[in-house]
């Protein structure tokens, strides 16, 4: 990707739909609320996509960040692994690495390709969630995109997985914005990703992976495949205990139909609450803990006044109910085109 125009040094030679030099692809700013100097690349369809995979249509977005660390070949030159995690343009490579529809997007605003934004994978990291996730230090994350503890396992943030929550003693002080304990020197294992704490997955621990060397335990009604997630769980079979720890996580079957979360416990299904919550089984004591049904079921709605005619056909960037037409379209939802698209050569 970098010898494609993911680069800085290119960055200067990138042309809009004129092939005229683009003006700005980055802009630098010390953010107050991160406590840091950040820079953002503010490319049109790169804010655009971005809007719609975070689902953040407010005008307090303005760019996506670059990553700040790791050095000399990294900083500047791949996306913040804060924001995009597993993202193949982050600083490190993951077990699982993608190519977003972010990526393309650069690659398209640098002038010089024409994206095919179909062949985009799917990233999971921060779908849906809300310009605050830019915008705020990830200790003020919810969810399972957020940990503060060593004693307890959760659920990864797409609770595919059970997973353990890594806090590193360092020898020394964290940097002053990435202090989320008492302690100045714990923080979360990667500094690419600012040192935020989050969930990772036990080796052992996917719920989807029906060959994991971890069985599902029955006593406690799990069963892994592909419709399973990990859910919060007192649950265990009628006569039977679940030893020191009452509340832990499973792995459990789960389904949307008819506009409802359904869970599955011994072959028999609940309707869990739509804002998530407990439930009962015949022949368990205890409860399962739901998650909302958006978590699991469809994407976060977005609020009237925060949608665009018809998303402004892809060919603008929508902010607080309104189009901003690229160069080249115009009209309520930029639907109408003033150039002539010129063939450039495709991306995939």
């Amino acid at each position: 990707m970098h010898v494609l125009g993911f680069d800085p040094h290119a960055f200067a030679h990138f042309r809009d739909e004129r092939k005229r030099r683009r003006s700005k692809v980055t802009e630098q700013s010390i953010d107050e609320k991160l406590g840091r100097m950040v820079t953002r690349v503010v490319l049109p369809r790169v804010v655009m996509h971005s809007r719609h995979h975070y689902g953040a249509f407010s005008e307090n977005f303005t760019g996506l960040e670059l990553e700040d660390g790791g050095g000399r070949g990294t900083s500047g030159s791949h996306w913040e692994k804060r924001l995009l995690m597993n993202e193949i343009m982050t600083g490190s490579v993951d077990t699982r690495s993608v190519v977003s529809k972010m990526t393309l997007a650069l690659l398209e605003d640098s002038g010089w390709y024409q994206a095919n934004y179909s062949m985009a994978d799917h990233l999971d990291w921060g779908r849906n969630q809300g310009t605050d996730f830019i915008t705020s230090p990830c200790n003020l994350w919810k969810g399972a995109y957020h940990c503060n503890t060593t004693n307890f396992s959760g659920c990864t943030y797409n609770r595919e997985a059970e997973g353990y929550c890594p806090i590193v003693t360092y020898s020394g002080d964290l940097p002053k914005w990435a202090r989320y304990f008492p302690q100045a020197n714990k923080g979360g294992q990667s500094s690419l990703a600012d040192y935020c704490t989050y969930f990772v997955a036990y080796s052992d621990g996917s719920c989807t992976d029906t060959n994991s060397a971890r069985a599902p335990d029955r006593m406690l009604g799990e069963v892994r495949g592909s419709n399973s997630r990990c859910m919060a769980s007192s649950l265990v079979r009628t006569g039977f205990v679940r030893g020191s720890i009452t509340q832990g996580n499973g792995c459990y079957q789960h389904r949307c139909v008819n506009n409802s979360l359904e869970v599955a416990v011994d072959g028999i299904w609940k309707a869990c609450p739509e804002a998530g919550g407990p439930v009962q089984f015949p022949g368990f004591n205890g409860e399962l803990i739901c998650p909302a049904y958006n978590e699991l079921c469809s994407n976060r709605p977005v609020s009237v006044s925060e949608q665009c005619a018809n998303s402004c056909n892809l060919n603008g960037d929508c902010v607080n109910g309104k189009c901003h037409c690229f160069l080249g379209f115009h009209g309520h939802d930029c639907s109408k085109s003033e150039l002539s698209r010129i063939h450039l050569y495709s991306i995939i």
